[in-house]
């Protein structure tokens, strides 16, 4: 339904946005739904900020009303047993003799991310900034 050579705001319609929230409604939940509208209706405001968009904002608006969120504290896992799998995955990836060094080296980054942020949480800057070898380094000891 996308037409290239089009305004790139000309396929949000409204029948167009009812077709994809019947489409949405069977494979997401709510919030993700009401969601996923808003961002349409963002992205359609800036391709054509001189089109009316009332009709959208108030779906969005219905949308945001209706949502429920889930609760998901019974999905929270100790930290201690983050901690764990973490030394776990670690240790798993330094015994494993017949996967691919590759598949190693991804198995101990991952152990040592999760290891790290239920050590101490880090903001996403300083984790994505650490470097093996260089900002962490592993010797005998520590």
């Amino acid at each position: 339904m996308l037409d290239l050579q089009g305004p790139a705001a000309a396929t949000v319609t409204e029948q167009n946005i009812l077709d994809y929230l019947r489409y949405l409604e069977q494979h997401v939940r709510s919030v993700t739904l009401a969601q996923s509208i808003y961002k349409i209706s963002r992205v359609a405001h800036y391709l054509a900020p001189g089109r009316d968009w009332r009709w959208l904002r108030r779906l969005v608006r219905r949308l945001q009303l209706w949502a429920k969120p889930r609760d998901k504290r019974k999905e929270v896992v100790p930290i201690k047993e983050l901690f764990r799998l973490g030394l776990k995955l670690m240790d798993q990836a330094e015994k494993s003799t017949k996967a691919t060094n590759s598949f190693r080296a991804r198995l101990y980054r991952d152990g040592l991310i999760i290891a790290l942020l239920a050590a101490d949480p880090l903001r996403l800057a300083n984790i994505t900034a650490v470097e093996i070898g260089r900002t962490l380094v592993k010797d005998d000891t520590t």
